[in-house]
């Protein structure tokens, strides 16, 4: 602050004395440029760095080799599921009608004396003669409670006629018409032969293809008795001739009817994921999930959709998934459509096929019997069922063979919070790849000679299985591109499965230490000062105790279980207690901004860096000026040693040395230097050659640091 209000009052002096000259001015006022400070903290990231009890530091790094979520081990695939239907299945009911021809109608019929003898008869003992050309007349038969018109596809009518007359009759022939105002079409005309007192006749008559209406004429056009002969028969006016006529089995083509509630689809599966792996499920709850449907009906009344998803039960209620509603009727000539979603997240899913019989009621007929037999328990499996029913409404609908019924439902993206069951032996592979090693970012060049090495792999378990790891290949690579193969006695490690807690998994950890022991080039493998390092790893799940994929066993007893959250992880662990450098070269990078306020008037002068040196390493420093971009326009550097700290009898630094280094800068050196916006500032510690036996280790210590300063003594042009 002094320093700006002295070139403040001198520039002011002479702007009032000089009007139109440029003035030289040399100040000896020292202006700080930049600081730098490497520290422990410069040299290695501080992350990884840790004290020692004796303040001596060592570093600690661990990083992510590799991970095994859940998605790679449990996969329920999508399933589709599609129902569809005809209404060729679609049926009315049965509708009778009855008609009854007394002897007494018979008599009037016949008229004259014959007739008038046998109604005077009535309860009394006579012969009859034979009686010839009789019939009923017109029977109307009124079937609109059923339908009003229709086009039958299949179905028959039955006759059955009942002779309770004291007479055998003959040559019955019987018909049934449309009635005259819909056309008069003959639905049917057959004739019974000999229909003797006392016994019942019965014909089925195929009326498929036939068109009916509500109003039908049925009519017995002729029929004769036989005469009681020389033997007298009790006379009852009372005593008759019935027929019926029963209209059943009707499939229509169409028809415009009052439709009973039925079922147009009624259908059990059993759906089986299609794994292309040897994963075995018992039961899983689920995270996500959801059941969509798609449902189409071209028919003009409300259709009613009851879905169930007997092995899905919900967490609560404890009740199977079960979806029920309403297809509303179709336009004309058109379809109606219902999109659903319902998810499935918190559901407990028994993957037992119609093995649910044991958990649920009531009973499913999987057979197909019509009873409910012994299930058996599965795995991987779950049964649907799906029931399309038109509702009674006491309207007259209009429905057509032709009419169809289509359903679309589709399981997706089921993801388990927890599964049950074996999870194969499937084998992971992860790799070649590489993982990236942060530690020795700051270490430009050079090398380092380890003293020791704790070099762990450690593999954090939360599933519940076994492994068994297989290092293929482990290389370090540095960012020259130097490789070294780790070489070790045994490749191989084996992976504790978790333990199942009832609501968690309890993680188990398994580790495998590599030292010079069993990996005799591990010094050599980190002192690459690696960048990166390469592996090749396969992991085999059930790898060890390979436990049984019998389905019983399975069931009963499922040997593998996961939850969602919790995977298998594997991370690399290093511990350096110290090292031993050689031709080290460490970078910072500084903002820098010199061409503001003060320095504007600044043309030239002489820089000087200051450096304290508190490592046991002597030194040497450049220093590049960069743009923006981060390109070099210019640079200070020197050959100039910086001595290392004075070391003790203890071989530890007791005090730092100061060097000083002096830059003269001109003015166009100072010009490009006043653009610049950052700083780049890189320290060489030379130290003894590390293939030198007689070299002594220097361990590093917290306190140890670098600084460096550097102050500019310029001359400036002030101007009017």
């Amino acid at each position: 602050m002094k320093k700006s209000l002295f070139i403040a009052l001198i520039s002011i002096l002479i702007l009032a004395c000089v009007k139109d000259k440029k003035t030289s001015w040399n100040t000896n006022v020292l202006t700080p440029i930049l600081k730098s400070e490497l520290s422990i903290s410069g040299l290695l990231n501080t992350d990884f760095v840790v004290e020692n009890p004796d303040s001596s530091m060592k570093l600690i790094y661990s990083t992510e080799l590799y991970s095994i979520p859940i998605n790679n081990l449990i996969k329920f695939p999508d399933t589709v599921l599609e129902f569809g239907a005809s209404l060729r299945s679609l049926e009315l009911p049965n509708d009778t009608f009855t008609y009854k021809l007394t002897l007494g109608a018979i008599a009037r019929a016949e008229g004259g004396g014959i007739g008038a003898g046998i109604i005077a008869s009535h309860n009394k003992s006579v012969t009859i003669p034979p009686l010839n050309g009789l019939s009923s007349g017109d029977i109307e038969i009124d079937m609109g409670n059923l339908f009003e018109s229709m086009i039958i596809d299949k179905g028959n009518a039955e006759i059955i006629i009942t002779n309770n007359l004291p007479l055998d009759i003959k040559n019955v022939d019987f018909m049934v018409n449309n009635a005259s105002i819909h056309g008069g079409g003959l639905i049917l005309r057959d004739t019974f032969i000999t229909i003797p007192k006392n016994t019942t006749f019965t014909k089925d008559i195929s009326i498929d293809g036939k068109t009916l209406y509500s109003d039908l004429i049925a009519q017995i056009v002729s029929f004769n008795t036989l005469g009681s002969g020389t033997t007298p028969v009790l006379i009852n006016i009372n005593d008759s001739l019935t027929a019926q006529i029963i209209i059943k089995n009707l499939k229509p083509k169409e028809a415009n009817a009052i439709w009973p509630q039925q079922s147009v689809i009624n259908k059990t599966k059993l759906v089986t994921f299609s794994l292309d792996t040897n994963y075995l499920f018992k039961d899983a709850i689920l995270k996500d999930g959801s059941i969509n449907f798609d449902l189409y009906s071209s028919l003009q009344d409300s259709i009613r959709i009851t879905y169930t998803l007997p092995n899905l039960v919900h967490p609560v209620t404890k009740e199977p998934f079960k979806v029920d509603t309403v297809i509303p009727p179709a336009i004309a000539n058109g379809f109606s459509k219902v999109n659903l979603i319902y998810p499935m997240n918190g559901y407990y899913f028994l993957l037992n096929g119609y093995g649910i019989e044991s958990h649920y009621s009531p009973k499913i007929d999987y057979d197909g019997s019509g009873t409910a037999g012994d299930a058996k328990e599965e795995v991987n499996a779950f049964i649907t069922t799906l029931e399309a029913k038109i509702q009674y409404s006491g309207q007259l609908k209009t429905i057509s063979i032709d009419d169809s019924i289509y359903v679309h439902a589709s399981i997706t993206d089921l993801t388990p919070k927890y599964a049950r069951g074996h999870i194969g032996n499937n084998i992971e592979k992860f790799g070649p790849d590489t993982v990236n090693i942060k530690i020795f970012d700051n270490i430009r060049s050079g090398s380092i000679n380890l003293e020791e090495v704790n070099f762990e792999i450690e593999i954090d378990n939360g599933i519940g299985v076994t492994a068994l790891a297989t290092f293929n290949k482990l290389q370090s690579k540095s960012k020259q591109g130097n490789l070294v193969s780790l070489n070790m006695t045994d490749n191989t490690m084996n992976i504790a499965k978790a333990i199942d807690a009832g609501a968690s998994a309890n993680h188990i950890s398994s580790s495998k230490l590599l030292n010079s022991g069993n990996a005799n080039n591990i010094t050599d493998f980190m002192s690459n000062l690696p960048n990166k390092i390469i592996y090749d790893i396969n992991v085999e799940i059930n790898g060890i105790d390979n436990p049984s994929n019998n389905i019983d066993t399975v069931i009963n007893n499922p040997p593998n279980f996961l939850y969602y959250e919790s995977g298998m992880k594997a991370n690399l662990n290093m511990e350096i207690p110290s090292f031993f450098a050689d031709s080290l070269v460490l970078v910072d990078t500084i903002d820098f901004n010199f061409d503001t306020g003060e320095n504007e008037g600044v043309e030239s002068g002489e820089f000087t860096l200051f450096v304290d040196n508190g490592f046991p390493f002597n030194a040497t420093t450049a220093i590049y000026f960069m743009d923006d971009n981060y390109v070099i326009i210019d640079s200070l550097w020197s050959n100039q040693t910086i001595i290392k700290g004075n070391i003790g009898a203890n071989g530890k630094v007791e005090s730092s040395n100061q060097s000083q280094i002096k830059f003269n800068i001109h003015k166009e050196k100072m010009d490009v230097i006043k653009t610049a916006s950052k700083v780049f500032v890189v320290a060489g510690f030379h130290t003894s050659d590390i293939l030198d036996p007689s070299a002594v280790r220097q361990k590093i210590y917290n306190y140890y640091h670098f600084n460096m300063k550097l102050v500019g003594s310029f001359n400036y042009i002030l101007s009017n």
